[in-house]
């Protein structure tokens, strides 16, 4: 083994050694400004609301009013499709469905009725078309599988499955029913067992319109409890040490379902002021797709909204997670200013903490990492990776190279790097790309020393002598 991989091996073990954020709360952030946000939206957000925001697994901000409290069971409505998701998500992993698998396939009603074609994926990514004239999918006088025969019967298709956007919980709960077919359980126990006992939800169901336990809109939780589910997705499909989901089915969740297609309906109001890169959100697999790079295609955000108000938030560009549960019987439009006001601050908090104009020079065979430290800041953390570190996905994938303090650094050659700021023992892992994280210099064709330029100048020196004597053995005129 050379040098060089000796020394990557070296800094790979220390990376996993060092680990990420601990959980204790040091961290430089300002909240106040939420604080009187959240105050000045109290009326829309019907005086009751408990609010939590992470980095990373570290705790940010708490903010709670009226008689929801941080362990309040409290109706979700369509923020249930993020927690149905996952358990869709769960069983594709097992093999028990398959995500282009027609729903025709198992339902032979629904391809005798035209409904056939919609797949599992665009019946997660809203993109299915099924219409009904009532509301099926939580009427509390079916079960579930009542629910998907009344869909099979009186459902007809609005648009060709895959060509629109149109929101509708019709092909989530044909879906939850195929999972209680394929797997021979009630819906909540496929749930209990893939998703809320493994994400710590005890107190977790889908009884708000028992016996129909409403796929896409059915499940009650809290403030502390949704947020650990939160916090899987984050940590990619990992919470205490145990695999809930695999990496695929977490990069679906961040896959842009409904890229460049019309909208037939969305609850979400076009051009609102907070929309992140100024686009109307799109859907992903059970929940919106926030924020995705115009340059890149990269989806940065994702979020999960119900009808009374709730909402989950998901930053995988600044490692934030945020949870936001009230209810609201006027509607969630009401409650749209506070949630993204809130994810605003929590944005615009983690980037004005990080280090800025990070710039990578080639020196020698090493680089010359330089950077305006973050104010406040105890020193940096330093990584090397061969792709583009985009996000904190990336960053936990990255080679962790060195601990810091000052602006400056001499680092191994790497194509990308970034930097991330630090504050005893809080790491700010927020990515700006062009600001925190760059691509390394391009190192071209490396310059030889002088004992390499003589050892060149001898190899030319016998390769021209060499062909001297080739072509003059075989009659060939040499000019010069």
């Amino acid at each position: 083994m050379c040098w060089n991989h000796r020394f990557i091996l070296f800094l790979t073990l220390l990376s996993a050694l060092g680990g990420f954020a601990p959980a204790g709360l040091a961290q430089p952030y300002d909240f106040s400004e939420a604080d009187v946000l959240l105050n000045a939206e109290l009326s829309n957000l019907n005086g009751h609301v408990a609010v939590i925001v992470r980095q990373d697994g570290v705790e940010l901000y708490r903010f709670q009013a009226g008689d929801i409290d941080y362990d309040t069971k409290t109706r979700l409505a369509s923020f249930t499709k993020t927690f149905s998701a996952g358990v869709i998500l769960a069983l594709n992993d097992d093999g028990l469905l398959s995500l282009s698998e027609r729903l025709g396939d198992t339902f032979p009603l629904f391809e005798a009725n035209g409904l056939g074609d919609p797949t599992v994926l665009d019946a997660w990514g809203m993109r299915h078309g099924i219409n009904t004239d009532l509301p099926y999918t939580w009427l509390p006088n079916y079960t579930l599988a009542q629910s998907v025969i009344q869909i099979g019967l009186n459902g007809n298709l609005v648009f060709p499955p895959g060509t629109r956007l149109g929101y509708s919980g019709n092909g989530m709960q044909t879906v939850g029913r195929m999972a209680e077919l394929r797997t021979g359980q009630p819906w909540e126990e496929i749930a209990r067992t893939r998703i809320f006992d493994r994400c710590g939800m005890p107190e977790a169901d889908y009884a708000q319109f028992a016996p129909n336990p409403a796929v896409a809109g059915g499940m009650r939780s809290s403030a502390e409890e949704t947020i650990r589910y939160a916090q899987m997705v984050l940590d990619r499909g990992w919470f205490a040490s145990q695999r809930v989901l695999s990496d695929a089915s977490i990069e679906q969740m961040f896959t842009n379902a409904t890229r460049g297609l019309p909208v037939h309906f969305s609850p979400f109001p076009p051009s609102h002021p907070l929309y992140p890169y100024g686009v109307d959100p799109d859907y992903g697999f059970g929940c919106w797709i926030l924020a995705e790079n115009p340059m890149t295609l990269h989806v940065e955000e994702v979020i999960g909204a119900g009808a009374w108000g709730s909402y989950i938030w998901i930053d995988r560009r600044r490692g934030l997670t945020a949870v936001l549960i009230t209810d609201v019987p006027s509607g969630a439009i009401s409650v749209m200013d506070a949630a993204l006001g809130l994810f605003d601050i929590a944005r615009r908090q983690t980037e004005s903490a990080q280090v800025e104009s990070l710039m990578a020079i080639q020196a020698g065979s090493e680089v010359d990492l330089s950077w305006v430290s973050a104010t406040g800041s105890t020193g940096v953390r330093i990584y090397g990776a061969s792709k583009p570190i985009r996000d904190l996905f990336d960053l936990r994938s990255a080679i962790f190279l060195t601990q810091a303090t000052g602006a400056s650094a001499i680092v191994p050659a790497f194509e990308h790097y970034a930097v991330t700021a630090t504050f005893d023992p809080f790491e700010n892992t927020a990515m700006l790309p062009g600001q925190n994280a760059v691509a390394g210099p391009d190192f071209g064709i490396p310059v030889p020393s002088a004992s390499q330029w003589s050892l060149v100048a001898m190899v030319l020196l016998l390769l021209t002598a060499g062909t001297l004597v080739l072509h003059r053995g075989m009659g060939m005129k040499v000019t010069r």
